[in-house]
């Protein structure tokens, strides 16, 4: 598994660069449109917003682009739920772990419906609600890239990927200590125990299917 995507200058970054936030830009006039017909049609106090998304981008860290890795400028993406006056407003919720597959869920538990029987994820309005709710101990997110499975375990404060018949194989990094992943602790004896509590989190992940 290679650790950048592209050998460019440093035109080709920023043109890249230019293009990303120039997306970005025309994302936040969107959606400004909505909520402004929710407004303007009496709907904003009837109405659950949740705004997320599949994939984050390297935007050239890591000289990385695209999607296809687990840093979390590619696996870390905005998660918002607002409801006026039903939810909290103003509230950062940094402490607990959520991922895409909590979403359905959510949306079911605010209309007041029952989620479909076998789903992964859990609602995520307990811990809105209360923050000081446990969450998930710990998400797991994979992928197929050329024919191979590779997987992410993520919990409070450690990440670990693996990516088989790779090097580097496995990665695992204190996310308290170094949030821009730049320091690779696999490997290390000081971190064993942890690095190997994490592979077995994903076992138990897949059994759940």
């Amino acid at each position: 598994m290679k650790l950048k995507d592209h050998d460019w200058d440093e035109t080709k970054w920023r043109r890249y660069c230019y293009a990303y936030h120039r997306m970005v830009e025309e994302v936040d006039r969107q959606i400004g449109q909505i909520l402004e017909t929710l407004r303007s049609t009496g709907q904003e106090e009837n109405t659950l917003i949740i705004f997320t998304s599949d994939h984050g981008e390297g935007l050239a860290r890591h000289h990385w682009t695209g999607k296809m890795m687990y840093f979390d400028d590619e696996a870390a993406v905005p998660l918002i739920v607002s409801w006026k006056g039903v939810t909290p407003g103003g509230c950062i919720d940094n402490e607990h772990l959520a991922v895409t597959t909590d979403v359905l869920p959510t949306i079911c538990d605010y209309a007041g419906l029952t989620p479909p029987e076998k789903m992964r994820g859990e609602s995520l309005r307990p811990v809105i609600d209360k923050p000081d709710k446990h969450g998930h101990e710990y998400v797991v997110s994979e992928m197929c890239r050329n024919g191979q499975r590779t997987f992410m375990v993520r919990t409070k404060q450690f990440k670990y990927m693996s990516f088989p018949d790779n090097k580097p194989s496995e990665m695992f990094f204190d996310m308290n200590s170094d949030a821009g992943e730049m320091k690779n602790l696999a490997g290390q004896e000081s971190h064993a125990g942890e690095i190997d509590r994490h592979p077995v989190m994903a076992g138990q992940h897949e059994k759940t299917d």
